[in-house]
């Protein structure tokens, strides 16, 4: 998972990255809280007040109940929806940053709709890390991601030889 800006610099994109298949990246446009709200989370950064991920998980499990996973579900009208999946088989519906930003809370994975992935991913997307860690993902006027095949080499020979301590949160 990685955050970063749309091309014309307006929105902040949320990209997650399909851990097995083919790869595919899903691009989605998130607004600046729930940037923030995300990026704090994955920073590790640990408010002195519960944010209202942390706040929504201290009371369910305050109920004996426990959040046992994420799942994206729709695409419906631009619009992604989510749902937390609790102990005992119940769903309950949510906001996609919302689950997102429990998932890294939790350490729990984010699954997604194999028709959500097919609607709304790439099979391929070059991402540019510069060196103050920004990132950029860089797609045309459809946006489709653009494709550089020596970025692509580069990138999987990258990570083929990464290991985890390649991908340390940032301190």
């Amino acid at each position: 998972m990685a955050l970063g800006v749309d091309p014309q610099g307006s929105r902040p994109l949320l990209v997650l990255q399909e851990t097995d298949g083919r790869g595919r990246v899903l691009p989605i446009a998130v607004g600046v809280p729930e940037a923030q709200a995300v990026e704090l989370e994955r920073s590790g950064a640990r408010p002195e007040r519960p944010q209202t991920h942390a706040l929504i998980c201290d009371v369910v499990e305050a109920l004996g109940h426990r959040i046992d996973g994420v799942r994206i579900t729709e695409l419906r009208e631009g619009i992604y929806h989510a749902e937390l999946r609790l102990d005992g088989g119940v769903t309950v519906s949510s906001r996609l940053t919302d689950a997102v930003t429990l998932a890294l809370h939790l350490g729990l994975p984010i699954m997604v709709e194999e028709e959500v992935l097919v609607a709304g991913a790439s099979e391929i997307a070059v991402v540019d890390v510069e060196d103050d860690e920004e990132l950029e993902v860089v797609v045309d006027e459809s946006g489709e991601p653009v494709v550089d095949p020596d970025e692509v080499e580069a990138f999987r020979k990258f990570l083929d030889q990464a290991s985890p301590e390649d991908f340390d949160k940032p301190s």
